[in-house]
């Protein structure tokens, strides 16, 4: 009986395919390490959290006597939807663990207005040039976070609309 003798083909082919996926398995082993010290990094944070220590003077909303400042976001744009139902948009849901790089907003949405936004123990405010809006967290029926933009899309009664954040703050407003 021969034994059967691979050609140099297979071989060269079955050598791409082995460092093919060892690199997808190295890949997805440093994105789960990246989110793993992600949430280490969001658990310390949270356990030792007492609010911001920013004062509450100068703010551009009123706040409640109870209420405690988490975040402010001196450079937020307020997005709307253009119309009643968007196709595309993120789904309300978890927090996506990949960092956001600034991108062009999905088909549907427009930025209204530049401003503030400030996230408290009650609300998330925004107060721009133009526009104020608010969104207490017992009117909110979804928080949705876009994976691949700075983007945070609040559904409440009203209408679609979010903020838009820099990417470098993306990750702690969600947090917040």
């Amino acid at each position: 009986m021969t034994a059967l003798v691979p050609s140099p083909w297979r071989l060269a082919w079955a050598e791409r395919e082995n460092e093919r996926r060892r690199r997808a398995y190295r890949d997805a082993t440093a994105a789960w390490r990246r989110r793993e010290d992600h949430l280490v990094r969001l658990r310390i944070e949270a356990a030792g959290f007492l609010g911001c220590t920013q004062p509450r003077a100068g703010l551009p909303v009123d706040l409640d006597l109870d209420e405690l400042v988490f975040r402010v976001v001196p450079l937020a744009e307020l997005v709307e939807a253009q119309a009643r139902h968007v196709a595309g948009l993120p789904a309300p849901g978890g927090c996506p663990f990949t960092d956001p790089v600034d991108a062009a907003l999905p088909a549907g949405l427009r930025t209204v207005d530049t401003g503030v936004a400030v996230v408290t123990s009650h609300r998330v405010a925004f107060a721009g040039r133009e526009h104020r809006r608010e969104w207490r967290y017992a009117d909110l029926r979804g928080v949705a976070h876009d994976p691949d933009v700075p983007l945070t899309l609040l559904h409440d009664d009203g209408r679609l609309a979010g903020l838009l954040v820099p990417a470098s703050a993306a990750v702690n407003f969600r947090f917040y």
